[in-house]
């Protein structure tokens, strides 16, 4: 069962919500209901849900205010508003899907569908690292020009990087490999403090962070092998923070 919140301020849609997660009840649990950005934020540190369908429009305050409230996140986001705020919520807050009001039950199930493929991501990520916490999670993955197959360790891990729907890794030997897993599975998979997803198309291990510089208002990281990767103005201040401790930068 996965335990979620819907935090909704309208109360047509927090019902109609709520009819339309019947057909699914026995795989989401609604735990709790939230209308204020202080309750979600209260609501989402109780319960610890997986599953999130988050209102942007709240009285007060907005959707992106309660995540941005937020010290760590380990749950999937369905965004839900009368405006099209798609783009931000899909690339800026990596939502699992966004529906757009007034919806029906096939865009809540296409939503669902989307989610709970994150969720058992998730899981597995998870799983392994009980199951092996002393060693990196390994993947197997292709080269892009010679097309043979490797190991990749979490560890060695230096960047990845979309590629259109696809995605682009690069290891600190300074190999490329191409894989189908889109980021924001990768975001998952390398879900530990050491990595960051600092830009809509890149995510990278804060170790090999060589340093920073402020380019008129684009935050620029160094990496390890060269890379300069642009950092998005709304993770700019969590990016300096996250790699100053684990740099132990003073």
């Amino acid at each position: 069962m996965i335990k979620s919140l819907i935090i909704e301020d309208d109360p047509v849609h927090q019902l109609l919500l709520q009819l339309l997660l019947q057909p699914h009840q026995h795989e989401v649990e609604i735990c709790s209901y939230s209308t204020t950005v202080a309750d979600a934020v209260q609501d989402i540190t109780v319960h610890q849900p997986e599953l999130v369908f988050l209102d942007i429009d709240l009285h007060g305050g907005s959707g992106f205010e309660v995540l941005d409230l937020l010290e760590e996140r380990h749950f999937e986001v369905i965004f839900i508003s009368t405006q099209d705020y798609a783009a931000k919520a899909l690339n800026n807050y990596a939502a699992a899907a966004y529906l757009l009001k007034p919806f029906v039950q096939d865009d809540l199930n296409n939503a669902l569908r989307r989610a709970l493929a994150m969720i058992a991501l998730r899981r597995h990520a998870a799983a392994y690292q009980t199951l092996f916490p002393d060693e990196s999670l390994i993947l197997r993955l292709t080269n892009p020009e010679s097309g043979t197959q490797t190991v990749l360790q979490r560890c060695d891990t230096l960047c990845v990087a979309a590629n259109g729907h696809q995605s682009r890794v690069y290891d600190i030997g300074k190999a490329v490999y191409d894989d189908k897993r889109r980021l924001r599975d990768w975001e998952i998979l390398l879900g530990t403090p050491a990595f960051m997803r600092i830009h809509r198309s890149y995510i990278v291990s804060l170790p090999h962070v060589l340093s920073w510089e402020l380019k008129g208002k684009q935050v620029v990281a160094t990496l390890s092998n060269g890379m300069m990767i642009p950092v998005s103005r709304p993770n700019k201040k969590e990016f300096v923070k996250r790699w100053r401790q684990i740099c132990s930068q003073p």
